[in-house]
């Protein structure tokens, strides 16, 4: 099964840095999974909670508060970008951007140079997903 984190309908709990290393906090992650394209074929929707750490990274822009629900966003690794969300397992290196659109409209900009995923729970199942 192919998995991807959808930004809409994820709630980013919080941000820890550690020097230049950044970890976002998903408490509740909306996961999508799919034999396919995950989100764009059909598949099951998830909540998870996972982690992104970030490494050799830097926040550019920040929301006033967390927790915040996630409207929309984009990542891209090495010039490739892909809307709405990340796939899963991630553990990739190079030029890196995360952008995040809070539902009030807030951004939140990270780059870095280094990602990867950390699975905190196991799925637990929302609903069945049609195209």
């Amino acid at each position: 099964m192919n998995k991807s984190i959808e930004f809409h309908d994820s709630t980013l709990s919080k941000i820890t840095q550690d020097n230049e290393t950044i970890v976002l906090h998903f408490d509740k992650a909306y996961i999508h999974q799919s034999e396919g394209t995950p989100g764009i074929d059909n598949g099951t929707g998830w909540l998870q909670s996972i982690d992104i750490k970030l490494s050799q990274a830097k926040i550019n822009i920040l929301p006033n508060e967390l927790p915040i629900d996630l409207y929309t966003g984009y990542f891209i690794l090495d010039n490739k970008k892909l809307d709405n969300g990340i796939g899963l397992p991630l553990d990739s290196s190079g030029k890196i951007e995360i952008c995040f659109t809070t539902n009030f409209n807030e951004e939140i900009v990270i780059t870095a140079k280094s990602v990867s995923s950390i699975e905190r729970s196991e799925l637990e199942f929302v609903e069945d997903f049609f195209v």
